[in-house]
């Protein structure tokens, strides 16, 4: 069933139900095209909605070949390229406007499939870290190399704790991303 309304965070909401009978959950969609890739507004929208999401069902949806040109593909493998460090997303690639429903109704065939088969276990230092930081959330790079050496939040604010340890962190991120993460944890405090 297909409802229209004003959706200021994406074009699309997907309604997934879930096993069991509990209530479904919504996936929320961007449509884009790739005239839209070197639009920074785009790019923006997509790590809105990704930070809003907490980074799940969310996703990008990408005509290739919007006015029959051959550009599609290499705007596709761009658009990943611009998000792949930030914003963990699946981007289902588009052959046409009229194969907007089946591309759909065969993505979220795949998500029921692949949730019932294989839920997902829960990280929390993981999932939780790249917004760990004031403003853009951290790299998904950045959220890796703090993963191999710290293992878990206490762990890692033992690290922020001491002037050794803020030495390191700055050592292995970026300058912008170290900053970000130690002026987050600037504000807060280890009850452990």
């Amino acid at each position: 069933m297909w409802k229209e309304a004003n959706l200021g965070t994406h074009d699309l909401s997907l309604c997934i139900p879930r096993p069991k009978g509990k209530k479904h959950e919504a996936f929320q969609l961007i449509l884009l095209s790739s005239t839209d890739i070197d639009d920074a507004r785009a790019i923006g929208r997509i790590q809105e909605l990704h930070r809003l999401g907490g980074g799940s069902n969310v996703a990008v949806v990408f005509l290739l070949d919007r006015d029959g040109s051959q550009g599609g593909m290499e705007a596709f493998m761009r658009l990943h390229i611009q998000i792949v460090n930030t914003c963990m997303m699946p981007i289902i690639p588009l052959a046409a406007v009229d194969a907007l429903p089946a591309a759909l109704e065969g993505f979220r065939s795949s998500l029921m499939a692949s949730r019932t088969a294989h839920p997902a276990p829960a990280d929390a230092t993981r999932d939780l870290l790249p917004y760990c930081t004031i403003g853009t959330p951290l790299s998904r790079y950045s959220v890796d190399v703090l993963g191999m050496s710290c293992l878990s939040f206490r762990q890692l604010l033992a690290e922020i704790g001491l002037d050794e340890g803020r030495r390191r962190i700055r050592s292995v991120l970026e300058p912008a991303e170290a900053e970000s993460l130690l002026s987050f944890w600037a504000h807060e405090f280890s009850t452990a």
